[in-house]
This record gives structure tokens, sequence and C-alpha cells, in this order.
């Protein structure tokens, strides 16, 4: 929901490098706890009931800190499950997020995520009917700490991605399913200082261990039950590190020189990137900018 965004950042280019080799068209959401007037109230919240969906938000303090939970489910596919004729898809849908921030010292914070969703399209359908199902999962935490001209944080996520699409066909007595998962465990710092007192000096490092999954499936009935699978699983990790320097030479000028490191164990091969972004600020509501990498 909008009340659990607390920034939604879009670069349409010029992007730093902490984001790989993307040089722009960069979607950054930031999540957070839901607000009140008081962060010492009791738990409240609401709740929405309409014909094709419910969903939920409450907020409460928990340890010293402020907990956020929401969910959305859809309504309107348990009706649909009813026999009301032939290639109707039935589409159901789950999502829910938590959130939990804890202040801690002055300038620093600890904070824990939980987001996943699923959606979930059946098409009934006598002849060839097909059911397709999607999921994502993400668990991580952060420490944040900000100081006089610094800044300094440590992630850790989980995420797990799964889709899925099978296909039957009744009077052959085959069917045909198509798999394609995925685990990653994701580790990262990053921070800022000013360099001289006066050059933003932005720095990270990040390691992720990945799991991939692929696969199809084809069983064939009448044949005694013949069943092909051919599903694939590896397993390896890629790790980076960046940084970029911001350059202001004059009020209207900015230079940002960055440069990333990669090395991907499935690929065994390490490459870098440098990258160079220019914006000059015409005016107030006018900005050139020009990237390269």
């Amino acid at each position: 929901p909008a009340e659990m965004v607390e920034v939604v950042d879009f670069v349409p280019r010029g992007a730093g490098p902490q984001f790989g080799r993307l040089t722009g068209g960069v979607l950054d959401i930031h999540s957070r706890a839901l607000r009140g007037d008081d962060d010492d109230q009791p738990w409240h919240g609401r709740a929405n009931l309409q014909l094709w969906e419910g969903n939920a938000i409450a907020r409460g303090p928990v340890a010293g800190g402020q907990l956020s939970l929401s969910d959305r489910t859809s309504i309107w596919d348990h009706l649909l499950k009813r026999d009301w004729g032939e290639g109707i898809p039935i589409w159901s849908y789950n999502d829910f997020q938590a959130v939990y921030k804890r202040p801690l010292s002055q300038g620093a914070e600890v904070s824990a995520l939980a987001i996943g969703s699923y959606d979930d399209v059946r098409i009934a359908d006598s002849e060839t009917p097909t059911h397709m199902r999607t999921e994502f999962y993400r668990v991580g935490s952060s420490f944040r700490a900000r100081g006089e001209g610094s800044k300094l944080q440590l992630a850790a996520s989980w995420g797990h991605d799964r889709f899925h699409v099978t296909l039957r066909d009744p009077e052959q007595g085959l069917q045909l399913s198509s798999l394609r998962k995925q685990n990653d465990l994701r580790v990262a710092a990053d921070g800022e200082f000013e360099l001289g007192g006066r050059l933003p000096l932005r720095a990270g490092v990040e390691a992720h261990a990945v799991e991939p999954t692929a696969g199809l499936r084809g069983d064939v009935q009448q044949q005694e039950w013949i069943i092909v699978d051919r599903t694939y699983t590896d397993r390896g990790w890629w790790s980076a590190a960046w940084t970029e320097l911001e350059v202001r030479p004059d009020e209207r000028v900015v230079i940002i020189p960055g440069l990333r490191a990669d090395y991907d164990s499935f690929v065994g091969s390490a490459w870098v990137d440098p990258r160079l972004t220019m914006r000059w600020f015409a005016g107030r509501t006018t900005a050139l900018s020009a990237s390269g990498g």
C-alpha cells in the first residue's frame, strides 16, 4: 500500500555504479513503517472489504520500535470457482508486507523487512486446461548510522522467485509443465563521507549466493506413464565493489565519475565498468544530463 512507501526514486538516466551496468530506467522504492502522531500509541489499523479484494493495515509498538503489517488478497476468484462456463480465467492473488524499525543511539537505526506475493491463474477449459503461478518473497534486515558528513549501511537479505506453468491435454493424456525458480542470499555494505570536507565520496561492496533452477517436464499417461524430466539446478555467486565521487566545480554543474568491479562465478570472469555522469542545471526547472560507461 502507498502508506508503507517512504519514497520512490526514478532514475531515467545517469544511474550510479551501485545499480550495476544499468545506466537508466531504475525504479528504487524505499519502504517505511506507518507513521502516526505518536510513536508510543497502542496498536491500531484499518481494514477494507471490496467486491474483488480485501486489505488490512495495522501498526503498533514492539520491543522499542514500530511494526507495520499489511495484507491484500483477492476475493472475487472464490466466486469464479463456480461453474460459469469454459474459457473463463480465474485469477487469485495475495501480497503482504511487514516492516519493523527501531532507533538506537542518535543517528542509528535497525530495520527488518518481509514482503511477498503470489499470482495464480487458472483457465477452465476442458480441451487444454492451463495453470500459471508466480511467487516472490524477500526477507531482510539492515543497520543504518548517520554522522556529521557521513553515512553507513549494512544489509542482508534472502529471496525466492518461482514461475510455474502447466498445460494439460486430457484427450491425449498429456501434461507439460515448465518451471523457473531462484533462491538468492545477499549481503552488502555501503557508505558516504566527505573527502576533504567538501567532496562527497560514496562506495559499497556486495556479494550474492545464487541457486537457479530451470526445468521442463512432460508426462504422457497413455504410453505407460512415460515421464520426461529435464530439470537442472546450479549454484554460484557473484560479488561487486563500486565507488563514485561527486564534484561541483560550479553551483550549476555536477560531475560524478564512478567505477564498478564485478566477478561472476557462473561465467568465471571479472570485469570493470567505468562510469561518468554530468549534470547542468540551466534553471530552476531545467536540467541537462549526460552519462556514459
